[in-house]
């Protein structure tokens, strides 16, 4: 994994928190194999089948390698759940003897999600990450972290520290989509030029200098597409799959029709979604 990784003059600064969501961002969690798809990547815990993100190494690597650089999984899951996972994923890459690098911050730190309608639901506080002895220790603030999440409602508190992932899920299994795999390089490259231009302050940078558009052109392009192909997959069910309850867009057992239902999930997300182009 090849990154221009910072000498001394670097070191001497403030370190850079980088944390992930894990389900929906880095891998697709399921709890039996996707019928349609490929075979797991991984299984953990015998019932736990992980389909990690094609080319995420490309993004993730480099991070976790790179010394002026604090990785972290940040996930709703309890640590029991998600530790097996972070060691599966790295002994994936090739990288099991970084695992102590990567950090888990877990449901503990998720705040209720008092404005859904999962009695379970959680959101993100980055508030809540910068309180812990971690993050205190190293000087982690609203100054030097990021957040790379796949649900811009989970991460409506954090939107000023917020690379939004296109999410993958189990449609990205079944259907392989190669524009959508070839956006870990564009993550990539854009946490590369971040890197080397040292902000002192990543909320200013990421509000100067936006993600390509055409990554956010095509998160919304690939969620109207995985609507309407769930519509028709689905029609009227009342069940929500379980990979899928996570995902809070409106499914079509609560709308009528297919262009209601669009109209629902574009205006949810015009709500939270960052400004892309000023």
């Amino acid at each position: 994994y090849q990154r221009r990784v910072h000498g001394t003059r670097m070191e001497k600064k403030k370190r850079m928190l980088v944390l992930f969501d894990v389900n929906k961002t880095l891998l697709l969690k399921a709890q039996k194999k996707i019928q349609g798809g490929r075979e797991p990547d991984k299984v953990v815990k015998k019932q736990v089948y992980l389909y990690i993100r094609p080319k995420i190494d490309a993004l993730l690597a480099p991070l976790i390698i790179d010394h002026s650089i604090q990785v972290g999984f940040y996930s709703s899951m309890r640590k029991e759940t998600v530790l097996p996972i972070r060691d599966a994923l790295l002994e994936y890459f090739g990288l099991k003897e970084q695992r102590e690098r990567v950090l888990i911050f877990d449901r503990r730190l998720c705040p209720e999600d008092i404005f859904g309608d999962d009695p379970w639901g959680t959101i993100k506080s980055l508030e809540r990450i910068w309180e812990t002895a971690e993050a205190k220790k190293e000087g982690f603030d609203k100054t030097n972290t990021i957040l790379f999440e796949n649900d811009v409602k989970k991460a409506i508190n954090c939107k000023d520290n917020l690379i939004r992932m296109i999410p993958y899920d189990e449609m990205d299994v079944v259907h392989s989509i190669k524009e959508k795999e070839e956006t870990s390089h564009i993550y990539h490259e854009y946490m590369n030029k971040l890197i080397e231009a040292s902000p002192a302050n990543v909320q200013q940078y990421l509000a100067s200098n936006p993600l390509q558009p055409s990554i956010t052109k095509y998160f919304e392009q690939s969620t109207e597409q995985l609507i309407k192909m769930r519509l028709q997959r689905e029609g009227s069910k009342d069940e929500v799959k379980e990979t899928e309850k996570e995902q809070k867009y409106v499914y079509p057992s609560a709308i009528p029709n297919k262009e209601e239902a669009l109209m629902a999930m574009h205006k949810a997300m015009e709500e939270v979604t960052l400004k892309v182009e000023e």
